[in-house]
């Protein structure tokens, strides 16, 4: 048994997934992000609402107020707490899953599009996850590549990780509100009926520097995700 469990929460008006040290709120009804707060410090890293859902499909674009979101559930395994929405349009369907892991910081996002229609559909630049951080604008130097799959962004009074797999677009906006999006790399197709999973992101608070993080927190981390793959693989579970 884990001794740090992490832990969900859905209610009529948010839904929320989190461990001790960080915890994601989103909108219930609308179903996206409306807070990321270190619970440690009680630092918030956002400053308005995400817009993390949003992609182009057969040249048009749509964005969450396409999709009808809200459509929540929980689930449980050995390494964590998961939440799960699904969004549906006319065309496609969008199921997102926030894994908090037991025993350590860090909170993993899974993401599956479906194609609902008949026909093919060309699929570009799906949103993986996106944040409007409360940072101050035009200060390049409190973003960092920290690694080929990971960014960072913070100043003296904490530091967030932004982590993905690769063949993500990492997009960065400085003006006004600093802004982080990941985006899917490559444009394709999606047969009938066909889904596909795409690259998986992960957003960790931490202090102090990234290579203090990496020999301890975040190797932790990436072995609890590695482990929740193998349980997935092993049993045949559908992200």
């Amino acid at each position: 048994m884990p001794e740090i469990r992490a832990h969900t929460y859905i209610d009529a008006g948010e839904a929320r997934a989190g461990t001790p040290w960080s915890e994601r709120c989103w909108s219930a009804f609308l179903g996206n992000t409306v807070s990321l707060r270190d619970t440690v410090t009680g630092r918030e890293w956002l400053v308005r609402p995400s817009d993390e859902i949003a992609l182009n499909v057969e040249g048009r674009r749509l964005s969450l107020m396409d999709f009808q979101g809200g459509n929540w559930s929980e689930e449980c395994n050995p390494h964590g707490a998961t939440l799960v929405c699904q969004f549906t349009s006319e065309t496609v369907s969008l199921r997102v899953r926030c894994t908090a892991m037991h025993d350590c910081p860090g909170l993993l996002r899974e993401m599956t599009i479906m194609n609902r229609t008949r026909h093919p559909l060309a699929i570009a630049g799906p949103v993986l996850d996106h944040f409007a951080l409360a940072l101050p604008p035009k200060r390049k130097e409190l973003f960092r590549r920290a690694s080929k799959t990971v960014v960072t962004a913070g100043d003296d009074e904490g530091m967030l990780l932004i982590g993905h797999d690769t063949g993500v677009a990492v997009e960065l906006s400085l003006e006004m509100t600093p802004e982080i999006t990941l985006r899917c790399q490559g444009d394709f197709v999606l047969a009938p009926g066909q889904t596909r999973h795409l690259p998986d992101t992960h957003v960790l608070p931490f202090r102090g520097s990234f290579e203090q993080l990496s020999g301890h927190g975040y190797a932790t981390f990436l072995r609890a995700v590695r482990n929740l793959r193998d349980w997935q693989r092993d049993g045949d579970v559908i992200p």
